[in-house]
């Protein structure tokens, strides 16, 4: 291999989303060097995603909602989070947001006689939280005025292949610019931003520099995964404007028909529930739940589009059904000029694979348990669970990327001289077509249906193919860069699969279909 060019910093950050943007700012502000590499271009990734208006933010009301808050976010994550990490999560929101609202950041908030309005009760919960929301074009004002100010590094289109460690702690990291060329990051700590599990799959609400290799990454050195069975699925247009997401307080008003113009709900409801009662319940929330009687709308959405050439199912609105409340007056406004769609027209739609609920295991200050390595962001997992609550991944975001950078500035400056290092030379046969096949697979067996056997078999096809993982030491930057991106999808997806063969009744997000439950004749406990 090729000796890699060496750029030496204090705290390097993978990812300047929000929580790699928020992370870079507290490092800086502690005195340390910073260098935020992105994937693609700085302020990237889902945070800054092109499909929705921007993202809403919640937290507790006030100092006496925080208790209640934090028991509702156990419940609705089922008691999978850990509580301790929830505790110092939703103590931190209203602090973390406040200082940055004080800084210059621009909020959106409900307009006075509207703060009541129900489209404000963040999904999965039961009652009005504090709400606020961010607009890409904000937030980015905002960090560009910071990062300027604080003479924060960036480097732009540069893929992190491999962290390095020196006696059990890491001491940088090896990446791969756009024009092949090789470098090694030598920092005194590593901030992991690298956004969720997206890459795994072939239809996603992300972008594209979204990979899902920041999990493998960090379990390739020693941390643990924690939850990656749960995520967010959610519906989104694709065509027109592919990958735009839809809003769930519209479900009452769609209507849902296949190729032959068959209304697709009522052909795969169970006996005695009503098409009505189900739109009505998942208008409720936005991501799919196995635990909420709207359910059945993810199931016949999805088992109709995959009897479709176009994996899609057709959209049309009942606009006498529209209410226009505020909150979705600003999506129908945002969807008309931001992507020239009204709901007079008809629409092409399918499930996506949305966000993660799980995924890097950190405590509550951000650490991963490798010396040397924090993690913020959607690539980390414990403070969700089953389901969760809207608004909390901005949430955790900004809060645990702060502490990230604050942590990470505690380990100091990099004062060691690293000598010119080696990228260890890995091949792995069909590196480029192998990653399609793990996302159509993944697409298949580990998505909205999951179940055992299938499950199992992809694992053990994985497993081979790490088997035959080879040592060469005259590869060129392109071919070592694709084996290693193959490398660590494979073990992000691998740990994925085992975990959601390993929990094998269906719970929140994660719909066994070998065991799927049956809310048939129950109550829907939803407010």
């Amino acid at each position: 291999m090729k000796t890699a060019r060496v750029v030496e910093t204090d705290c390097l950050i993978v990812g300047s989303g929000l929580a790699g943007s928020r992370a870079a700012l507290a490092a800086a502000e502690k005195g340390i060097r910073v260098l935020v590499v992105s994937q693609g271009k700085t302020f990237s990734g889902s945070s800054f995603y092109p499909g929705t208006w921007g993202f809403g933010l919640v937290g507790p009301e006030d100092e006496e909602d925080v208790g209640n808050f934090v028991e509702t976010i156990l419940d609705v994550g089922k008691n999978i989070p850990d509580r301790n990490l929830v505790q110092a999560f939703v103590e931190a929101i209203n602090p973390t947001v406040d200082e940055l609202e004080s800084r210059g950041l621009e909020l959106l908030k409900p307009t006075p006689g509207h703060e009541k309005d129900s489209t404000y009760i963040p999904c999965f919960d039961r009652k009005h939280r504090r709400w606020r929301g961010l607009t890409k074009e904000k937030v980015k004002a905002f960090f560009q005025r910071e990062f300027e100010r604080n003479k924060i590094e960036t480097l732009e289109d540069t893929e992190i292949l491999e962290l390095s460690e020196n006696d059990g702690r890491i001491t940088g990291a090896f990446g791969r610019t756009l024009n092949n060329e090789l470098l090694y990051f030598s920092a005194s700590s590593v901030i992991l931003a690298t956004g969720g599990l997206g890459g795994l799959y072939r239809h996603k609400l992300t972008t594209s520099d979204v990979l899902g290799t920041g999990l493998g990454l960090a379990l390739r050195h020693g941390a643990r995964g924690i939850n990656t069975e749960f995520m967010q699925i959610m519906l989104g247009f694709s065509r027109p404007a592919p990958k735009t997401i839809f809003n769930e307080k519209t479900y009452e008003a769609a209507v849902f028909r296949n190729g032959e113009g068959e209304r697709v709900i009522p052909m795969l409801l169970p006996e005695g529930i009503m098409e009505g009662e189900v739109l009505h319940a998942r208008s409720q929330h936005g991501p799919f739940t196995a635990s909420r009687l709207g359910k059945y709308v993810d199931l016949a959405l999805f088992r109709a589009s995959m009897k479709s050439p176009e994996q899609a199912v057709h959209l049309q609105y009942d606009l006498e059904k529209l209410e226009h409340q505020e909150f979705t007056k600003v999506y129908f406004d945002w969807l008309k000029k931001e992507k020239g769609v009204s709901p007079e027209e008809e629409i092409q739609v399918r499930l996506y694979m949305h966000a993660s609920n799980g995924g890097i295991a950190i405590d509550e200050k951000a650490y991963t348990g490798v010396p040397g390595l924090y993690a913020a962001g959607e690539c980390t997992g414990g403070m969700h669970g089953a389901d969760r609550i809207g608004g909390l991944a901005t949430a955790s975001a900004l809060v645990f990327g702060k502490i990230a950078g604050e942590e990470a500035a505690k380990r100091g400056r990099n004062w060691g001289k690293t000598l010119s290092p080696e990228l260890p030379g890995l091949r792995i046969p069909q590196a480029q077509e192998r990653r399609r096949v793990i996302q159509e697979k993944m697409s298949e067996d580990a998505f909205l249906l999951r179940e055992e056997k299938a499950l199992n078999t992809l694992e053990e096809t994985l497993k081979t193919w790490e088997g035959e993982t080879m040592e060469e030491p005259n590869l060129t930057v392109s071919e070592a860069a694709e084996s290693l991106r193959l490398v660590n999808l494979m073990v992000s997806a691998r740990h994925v699969l085992k975990a959601m063969a390993q929990r094998p009744h269906s719970l929140g997000s994660h719909y066994r279909e070998d065991d799927p439950g049956d809310l048939k004749g129950e109550k829907d406990d939803y407010r």
